[in-house]
């Protein structure tokens, strides 16, 4: 929701519902751990100065409904007043830690989860008189599906280990909505995950056919070029810091291991 901030700030009275598209990768190295993944879509439907709880717990209460989710119980805020709403559909856990908050936009907070302990989705009520509403695609369809592991279900290929099953999936979106590997901002990002994979890919010596195939043959390449215009300088002069290797020869943080080994 971070695009809407604003939004709530300065309420307007209108809501609608969206999908959007996330890349993290700030938790990367979780990656495969069967709840992690670098790409998710977002589904949410916001009201903005539009206070109307009570439709949205029917909402939520369609939803699982509708397609015979199992719910062990829903966290909401103890002060909030709002289990009076959630009662008579689900049990209810007070949970005094259960509020929602991004800078100077907050509120309380109505999370839903499996029997397993996995956190479906929420219900927010920013600064009171707003309404967030959100879950993942990807973890709705795992608990759909009734796999234990998010990279399980069939969006993913099954040929693949888990991380790279993330990988070539967040890297066809990239390479789908045209977004190239770089140096800069989004296509930064593109480029370390390409390099991450394709290190990951060269190690295991398998075979894969990706949409991005001509993009693992060119990092390939510029990679492998980098790392040995590196390593002829680190061993006439090691003592330089890690930064100038990518800023001169384009080397990754995570790429230094292999300038560095003789």
């Amino acid at each position: 929701m971070q695009p809407l901030k604003p939004r709530f700030q300065t309420p307007d009275g209108s809501s609608y519902g969206n999908v959007q598209y996330c890349v993290r990768t700030s938790d990367i190295d979780s990656v495969g751990d069967g709840r992690h993944l670098t790409f998710f879509q977002m589904v949410g439907s916001f009201g903005f100065g539009t206070n109307n709880y009570q439709q949205h717990v029917h909402l939520w209460t369609r939803i699982v409904r509708d397609l015979e989710i199992p719910i062990s119980h829903v966290n909401i805020h103890p002060e909030s007043g709002f289990d009076r709403y959630w009662d008579d559909v689900f049990p209810v856990r007070h949970d005094p830690d259960c509020v929602w908050s991004d800078g100077n936009v907050g509120g309380y907070c109505s999370e839903l989860f499996t029997p397993s302990g996995l956190e479906m989705g929420n219900l927010v009520n920013p600064s009171g008189h707003s309404i967030d509403v959100g879950f993942g695609y990807e973890r709705m369809l795992q608990v759909m599906e009734g796999k234990a592991r998010v990279e399980e279900t069939e969006l993913f290929d099954q040929r693949l280990d888990p991380v790279s099953r993330d990988h070539v999936r967040t890297l066809t979106v990239f390479h789908r909505q045209g977004i190239l590997p770089g140096n800069r901002g989004r296509n930064y990002v593109c480029r370390r995950l390409v390099r991450r994979f394709l290190r990951r890919f060269l190690r295991h010596k398998g075979e894969v056919d990706v949409p991005f195939q001509d993009w693992l043959h060119s990092e390939r390449e510029r990679m492998e070029q980098s790392i040995r215009d590196a390593r002829r300088h680190w061993r006439r002069n090691s003592e330089r810091p890690d930064s100038f290797y990518w800023d001169t020869f384009g080397v990754l943080p995570e790429e230094l291991s292999l300038v560095k080994d003789d």
